[in-house]
């Protein structure tokens, strides 16, 4: 009979206890929640950087295409191909002032701002 008794915890004692795993399981799903959602948007951060860095490939492939009849013609290719894409579900918007035209050494693999002589667009 005395052993019994000895391993029974009172009720007494275990009353202090009791709802503390609540407000552990709550304090522990706010944390769960916010990992979720920083993890959400540096993955939509992710796919939007990609879709900006496909338009801004695509525009300067285009513009350079349109190299050998005018700059101002590299330009409008660059700018019309760029709204035909989407970022974030709309459209991409490149301005004029944005499209840089240059050379592209091909030793060095570095492009340097050339207006008078451009095999490439930036």
């Amino acid at each position: 009979m005395l052993m019994r008794s000895r391993f029974r915890i009172p009720l007494s004692d275990a009353a202090p206890r009791r709802g503390v795993i609540m407000v552990l399981a709550a304090l522990l799903l706010i944390v769960i929640f916010a990992f979720t959602a920083f993890t959400v948007d540096v993955g939509y951060m992710n796919i939007l950087k990609g879709e900006l860095q496909n338009a801004a490939d695509a525009a300067s492939v285009a513009g350079a295409a349109d190299l050998t009849e005018s700059q101002d013609a590299a330009r409008q290719a660059a700018m019309n191909l760029a709204r035909k894409n989407s970022a974030g579900g709309a459209p991409v918007s490149l301005e004029s002032r944005n499209i840089e035209l240059g050379r592209f050494d091909f030793l060095s693999k570095a492009f340097v701002p050339d207006l008078k002589a451009p095999n490439a667009v930036k």
